[in-house]
């Protein structure tokens, strides 16, 4: 591969190919779940593609490459890739000029900011908000464009959801994430990751003194978690319902599941481990929800049963969240295979990032390292986020648990990734990111996208 890319679209072509054979296997291309890397695919096969779109393509496979292999010029050359492009996607957003490239180069830095995260979350919470705002010009476009139709049906609604912490979506972004499913296992986990926000949103704001309202709170939490249940034990994934399952034997890339929690779980497709992997990650999500539901409902105001109730739930907030957590991890070494590379990152590091959670709720270290662990794998093999979301958890860990130095915690606040509080779980928008070498240059993008 040539230390730089040349402008020539054969150039381009076989650099986007050595990326594709490192982030995404051959066999996952037709995945019902790994839909990120059909859509780049789709992208790049276009006949017709305009040059910002295939500097787009370029930059995201040399900063990849860039970072799996440590390769200073390539990695170089791709930030210069990215920055040409996004000042031109800032021209036409200034022209209002909303065509199929800038909605095709809007995901592709989506997918690139997982890959290059020098600034954090930022850079790719900034994208998402991006691509909302061009989904209204595309929706109707939708059933008419195969790349637009997954983009509108899928991607963008996971992006959706893991980017926002809170119950604060804009009246079309709701309407848009409840569509109806019809029976689709994923859809209806990101319609149930939106009725948690809800819940924590209503919990943080409900009267304590209304009784009805503390029961109906607590209504809604056992119904959601109704739901979750029902997905794992219809249609296809019944069959691989955990007591049912043999157990995975091959060798994998990240560091064996056994002694810490139990012998991996093996499934029946890499889609089946994906939506369990979802499933147990808000599942986990939940039992404090409704621990906070059911102690506004049995411990009302002046009660006397608090060291009660504290003994008989408790393990609602702790205990229950940390056995999914270790489903979580039993499932990942069936993920992180040779045959299936990174073709799960995305979920998989949503649910690390679960599951370290409720390592560091329950003061695991040992099963909260393990995490660490696979995320450094992660970013190591070219996704820099997954190293973002391994230092944010190390820094909770140590403020919580540890009486690190005032040096150490100085070090890590002023770090490049700056971090929010332990409630986000690693999915939120951070603090605004200064321009610098080696950062990208997204300012103007950033607020030509968030202007009124």
């Amino acid at each position: 591969m040539p230390a730089l890319v040349h402008p020539g679209q054969t150039t381009r072509g076989q650099v986007f190919g050595c990326f594709i054979e490192g982030y995404i296997p051959s066999d996952t291309l037709s995945s019902t779940v790994c839909f990120d890397n059909v859509v780049l695919c789709g992208i790049q096969s276009l006949p017709k593609k305009s040059l910002m779109t295939e500097i787009a393509l370029s930059a995201i496979s040399c900063l990849f490459l860039g970072k799996a292999t440590q390769n200073t010029s390539i990695l170089s050359h791709g930030l210069s890739l990215y920055n040409s492009a996004i000042r031109q996607m800032s021209s036409m957003l200034q022209r209002g000029a909303y065509t199929d490239e800038l909605f095709y180069v809007t995901f592709i830095f989506q997918e690139l900011n997982v890959v290059y995260a020098p600034n954090g979350m930022d850079p790719w919470g900034t994208h998402v908000a991006g691509m909302n705002t061009l989904l209204s010009h595309y929706r109707a476009k939708a059933k008419k464009d195969p790349i637009v139709d997954i983009i509108c049906r899928y991607e963008q609604k996971a992006k959706i959801v893991l980017a926002t912490t809170e119950a604060n979506f804009s009246e079309s972004e709701y309407k848009y994430l409840m569509e109806p499913t019809n029976g689709d296992p994923l859809l209806e986990i990101f319609q149930i990751a939106v009725l948690l926000k809800d819940l924590k949103c209503e919990l943080d704001s409900v009267n304590h003194h209304d009784l009805d309202a503390c029961e109906d709170l607590l209504r809604k939490c056992y119904e959601t978690q109704e739901k979750l249940t029902n997905l794992s034990t219809d249609g296809s994934l019944a069959r691989d319902a955990p007591e049912l399952q043999s157990y995975f034997t091959e060798d994998t890339c990240i560091p064996s599941s056994d002694p810490l929690f139990g012998p991996a779980y093996h499934f029946s497709s890499l889609e089946n481990a994906m939506l369990f992997i979802l499933i147990w990650a808000h599942l986990a999500i939940l039992q404090p929800l409704t621990y906070r539901a059911y102690s506004l409902v049995y411990l009302r105001t002046g009660s006397t049963g608090e060291i009660w109730f504290e003994s008989r739930f408790k393990d609602m907030k702790f205990e229950v969240p940390e056995a999914y957590a270790d489903r979580i991890a039993r499932a990942l070494p069936f993920c992180f295979r040779d045959s299936t590379k990174m073709a799960c990152a995305r979920y998989s590091m949503f649910g690390l990032c679960i599951a370290s959670f409720a390592y560091f709720e329950t003061g695991n270290r040992a099963k909260h390292d393990w995490c660490r662990g696979v995320l450094d794998y992660m970013a190591g093999q070219g996704f820099e986020i997954a190293g973002y979301l391994s230092e944010r958890s190390s820094y909770l860990w140590q403020s919580r648990w540890e009486a690190p130095s005032p040096l150490t915690l100085l070090s890590l606040e002023q770090s490049s990734s700056p971090f929010v509080d332990s409630d986000s779980l690693g999915f939120s928008e951070t603090a605004d990111s200064h321009v610098d070498d080696g950062y990208l240059d997204y300012s103007e993008y950033r607020t030509l996208i968030r202007a009124p």
